[in-house]
Formats: C-alpha cells, structure tokens, sequence
C-alpha cells in the first residue's frame, strides 16, 4: 500500500470519529475520562527542560489541538511558560482545533509531519510526535525531517508509541533500533492507578 494510500484510509476512518466525539479528549483519540487523560499524557511535562522558563511546544498529528492545549497549564504548574502549536494532515480536524481554541487559531496547521516546516521558519524547542504517524519503513525519514527542519538547535524531539506495544515497538525500542540516542525518558503513563503503555522519549536537536 502507498503512503498516500494509507493516509486516506487513515483520514476516512479517524476523522469521522473524532469529529463526533463528545468530549475534548475523545475528540483528540483518547477513550477516558479528564483524569485519565492527565495520568496517561501528562507525562509528556517530563520532557520539558527544567531550565527553560519559556518554551514552544508543537504537537505533531495534533487532532484537535487538546493535547497542546492541556500542555500548557501542566506545564504551567511547573513554573514554564508554553507556548502550544499543532499540525495535522486532515482539514477538517484543523478546522476543530481552531474553533476549540480561538485564541491559538493561527497557530494550528494543516500539513503532513513528513514534510511540513512553519511557513515563516520557526522552529520548536519541543516537538511531539507519534511514532506510528507514518509506515516503518519511513519512520527515520520522519525523525530525520524533524531534526532538520522543525525542532529548534537545543531543542527536544519526544516521541510517544501509545497503547501497550510489545517490548520491540516500544518508543525507545523503535528510535535505539532507527540509529538516534535517547537522551531522556518520561515517567510510565498510568491509567486508573495502574501503569499502562510505555514512556514517551527524547531525542536532543
């Protein structure tokens, strides 16, 4: 199957759900409560550097825009100011976002996290990004693209695998195997007290 190939069937079946979800965290693909989505993507906080008061944060295939947004009162509790921004490669869960978080509009963007590149050039001091976004055999395509062009010189690419994935396709097992070093790890994601999938990790740009 081709890449474009399996980006439509990947739109034409998440769009739809998303988009009729009842809540923020269902419209962004989690199935739990606002509890549960604090203990499984709050860990994402533990990639932010603690020596920065002030940071962008860019969420790759960002749905509608609930995780960066979420981001940025975790964050917050911190003491670090972030700054959300999202992409994703369906129109119409742009359009959410933007909708969901007028005061952010302008930073959500339609494009595919392969190629796309801020068109004014900005670039990010922490990028997230799931690893199954693309097929495996471009994943190093994808990670190499974010180094390049996207995360910020200093900055952190983290990398999530949701779900609880075999020991193999791990976020850890799947960059060490790609040829990156893994410069950090979050916490194990938790879900009703329980652990529950894998630590998200980071690469330094």
């Amino acid at each position: 199957m081709s890449y474009e190939r399996r980006a439509a069937d990947v739109h034409r079946t998440l769009v739809g759900a998303y988009l009729s979800a009842s809540t923020p965290q269902g419209a962004s693909g989690f199935g739990g409560s606002d509890e549960e989505w604090r203990e499984a993507r709050g860990i994402l906080v533990d990639a932010l550097d603690p020596g920065r008061t002030q940071v962008t944060f860019l969420d790759q295939a960002c749905a509608n825009g609930h995780l960066a947004v979420s981001m940025v009162a975790w964050a917050a509790e911190r003491g670090i100011t972030l700054e959300p921004y999202g992409t994703d490669i369906a129109p119409e869960l742009v359009a959410r976002a933007r909708e969901d978080h007028p005061s952010y509009a302008s930073r959500f963007f339609v494009g595919d996290a392969l190629t796309w590149v801020h068109p004014e050039g900005l670039r990010f001091d922490v990028v997230h990004l799931l690893l199954d976004v693309v097929p495996s055999d471009r994943q190093r395509e994808l990670l190499q693209h974010q180094l390049d062009h996207v995360v910020a010189p200093g900055g952190r690419l983290v990398l999530s695998e949701y779900g609880d994935p075999p020991a193999a396709r791990t976020a850890e097992a799947i960059v060490t195997r790609l040829g990156f070093t893994v410069a950090g790890r979050t916490r194990q994601p938790t879900r009703g007290d329980r652990a529950r999938g894998c630590p998200s990790v980071w690469i330094e740009a």
